[in-house]
């Protein structure tokens, strides 16, 4: 497969501009970089000997070496996909230089000799290339080829062929670089979207308990006087029967009153505490569908019930997902919050339907509402970063591309159906196992 030097210096420049042109379409693939580098090494191989090959990308700040491709006679693929440090040999000696170094043994030897590099670890080699991947000044990569034959000497031209390499990769880097970027980015926002809903929710949670807590104190403290007035009577021995009737009474509506209140709301911090713990979590469990959907739209009762808007969920008792609760939950929130502010927009009752279909494989849901609808154009960009028809009210435009990234996240798929004044529907379907 590799050519011997003789070869190799009997290649025409047609052949070497031929290569390069092959280099320079690949770059503008969509293949992945392991798979466009492996295409890489074959095409430099036509005309340079290429057997030991790396290509690295680098961070300077944290002295660190990503090998995105690697083949070694003596180490095989062994580093492939592994970081390492830069440390103090050749590969810091060529990133130094904005230009590339090519050495022969001698030549490394020397450097070892005054301190310049430090000892090489393993197998000496007899010729190395070391081509900085630049963008513009700043540096991104390396590409190093190196060879243990002492019949073979890299000279000029091989060191020009690998120099338009290194260029060329330079592009495909910087992109990767500013894709990273942007998610990176983005991944920031949708976090601090989920903790400004679970804040949310924590304050909207807080004012609801306030009343039934409110209540109970109320009703306890009137107990409370009752029960000192009845004492006085009782340490007097002068209790009437009509005095002892009205004070059992009183004991029993109180009682009750109090009761319906701490059951209303434990069920509310109930709701709260396992849709908060799965928000913050992203730990996979058995969810029962309906019991979750229910605790879900609970937690929202701080919002819905300013409304007059209805929620209805058609799904049977006993459907069980195995999922990322948390995901699920964020999921419906996002959704439901989405059509009270923008889809239920000057309607005064809007009605949320949730339908939920499982065969032995996936769970389909149905979430549609009677809104106000989007048109076409909307519809198409519903899921995309940051589109938004609330820009000038705060909107963030990441409720919709929260949606998408959730459901992908989950193994499943999601289309969007809407017309104007015909509200949405949104389906997506997930498997039953995560």
């Amino acid at each position: 497969m590799f050519q011997s030097k003789d070869t190799h210096q009997a290649k025409s420049e047609k052949d070497v501009i031929n290569a390069l042109l092959s280099i320079s379409k690949l770059v503008i693939s969509d293949l992945k970089l392991v798979d466009l580098f492996s295409e890489i090494h074959q095409i430099i191989n036509n005309v340079v000997t290429v057997k030991n090959i790396a290509i690295a990308q680098v961070d300077i700040e944290n002295d660190e070496m990503y090998l995105s491709y690697f083949v070694d006679e003596k180490d095989g693929s062994v580093y492939q996909g592994k970081s390492i440090k830069i440390g103090n040999g050749l590969s810091s000696y060529a990133l130094k230089h904005p230009q590339p170094i090519n050495l022969n043994k001698t030549d490394i030897l020397k450097l070892q000799e005054n301190g310049t590099i430090d000892q090489i670890l393993g197998t000496m080699c007899t010729s190395w290339v070391g081509v900085p991947i630049l963008y513009e000044e700043e540096i991104l990569g390396l590409v190093i080829v190196q060879s243990y034959d002492e019949s073979f000497i890299y000279d000029a031209r091989d060191v020009e062929v690998l120099t338009f390499v290194g260029a060329s990769i330079s592009n495909v880097f910087k992109q990767k670089q500013i894709a990273e970027e942007e998610k990176r980015l983005k991944d920031e926002l949708i976090q601090k979207e989920k903790m400004a809903s679970l804040g949310g929710l924590v304050a909207g949670v807080a004012h609801e308990i306030n009343t039934p807590l409110g209540v109970c104190v109320t009703g306890i403290s009137n107990l409370l006087n009752e029960h000192d007035k009845f004492l006085v009577s009782v340490e007097a021995q002068n209790v009437t029967e009509s005095q002892f009737n009205e004070f059992i009474e009183d004991v029993g509506e109180t009682c009750e009153i109090v009761k319906s209140n701490v059951e209303r709301a434990a069920k509310l911090i109930s709701s709260f505490k396992q849709i908060a713990v799965d928000q913050s979590s992203e730990t996979n469990r058995d969810v029962n569908i309906l019991g979750y959907l229910n605790e879900i739209v609970t937690s929202l009762n701080p919002m819905v019930k300013k409304t007059q808007h209805d929620i209805e969920i058609n799904c049977a008792p006993d459907l069980v997902l195995n999922t990322k609760a948390g995901a699920l939950s964020q999921l419906f929130t996002n959704l439901i919050t989405n059509s009270i502010i923008h889809g239920f927009e000057e309607i005064t009752k809007g009605r949320i339907l949730i339908n939920v279909e499982q065969n032995t494989k996936q769970t389909t849901f149905s979430y549609t509402d009677n809104g106000k609808g989007m048109s076409a154009e909307h519809t198409t960009k519903f899921f995309e970063p940051f589109f938004t028809t609330k820009r000038n009210s705060g909107g963030s435009g990441l409720g919709g591309h929260i949606i998408y990234n959730i459901v992908t996240s989950l193994g499943g798929s999601v289309k969007l159906r809407s017309e104007l004044g015909q509200g949405i529907k949104i389906t997506f379907t997930i498997p039953n196992q995560l």
